[in-house]
C-alpha cells in the first residue's frame, strides 16, 4: 500500500500518500486504500489545477463520490504556504484527528509539501523543535521536506537562520 502512517497518538490516524491516479500511485493501490483505511478527510497540498494536470481527473469530485470530505491548502510544488494558512490548516487537521476520523494527505508524491505539513503537525502535536520534527518525519519518510525553502521555514519560526541540513 502507498500509505504511510506516523504515530501521532491521536484517535484519528494520519496518513500520507501519493496522489491517487498520479504517476507515484503504483498499481492503483492509493485509490483502493482510501476505502480500506476508511478515510474520512483528505488534506490536499496540490491545487485543483495541479491535480487535474497530474491525474487527468477531478480529484475533489472523486473524493466526494468516495464519501471523503476534502480540505485544501494549495501549495506550489517545492514551495511553502503563507504561515497563517499553514497554521490554520495544522489546527484544523489536528482537530479532525483528535475527533477520531482518519485523514490522508497528499501533494503529488506525498514527500515535499506533505512532508513539510506533517513535520508542522508533529511540531504542534508533539511539541518538537523544527529540527526534531523534520528528523521525526524522516524516520518514516526519508525524503520528506525536500527543498531548502521548506526546511528553512522551520528554523525561521524558531528565530534561527538554519542552513540546509542533508537528509
Amino acid at each position: 500500500m502507498s500509505f504511510a502512517a506516523l504515530p501521532f497518538g491521536l484517535p484519528g490516524r494520519l496518513f500520507r500518500s501519493p496522489m491517487p491516479f498520479g504517476p507515484y500511485a503504483l498499481h492503483g493501490d492509493t485509490d483502493d486504500g482510501l476505502c480500506a483505511e476508511q478515510m474520512a478527510v483528505l488534506v490536499l497540498r496540490a491545487s485543483d489545477a495541479a491535480c487535474l494536470h497530474t491525474t487527468r481527473c477531478h480529484l475533489r469530485t472523486w473524493y466526494d463520490q468516495a464519501g471523503c470530505q476534502g480540505r485544501s491548502l494549495p501549495i506550489p510544488d517545492g514551495g511553502v504556504p503563507p504561515r497563517e494558512d499553514l497554521e490554520q490548516a495544522v489546527q484544523h487537521t489536528l482537530a479532525y484527528a483528535q475527533a477520531g476520523p482518519h485523514l490522508v494527505m497528499h501533494g503529488a508524491a506525498g514527500l515535499g509539501r506533505t512532508g513539510r505539513f506533517r513535520a508542522s503537525l508533529a511540531r504542534r502535536a508533539l511539541g518538537l523543535s523544527g529540527a526534531e520534527a523534520i528528523s521525526w518525519v524522516r524516520h518514516v519518510l526519508p525524503y520528506a521536506v525536500e527543498t531548502p525553502e521548506q526546511q528553512r521555514l522551520f528554523f525561521q519560526d524558531e528565530g534561527v537562520e538554519g542552513a540546509w541540513h542533508e537528509r
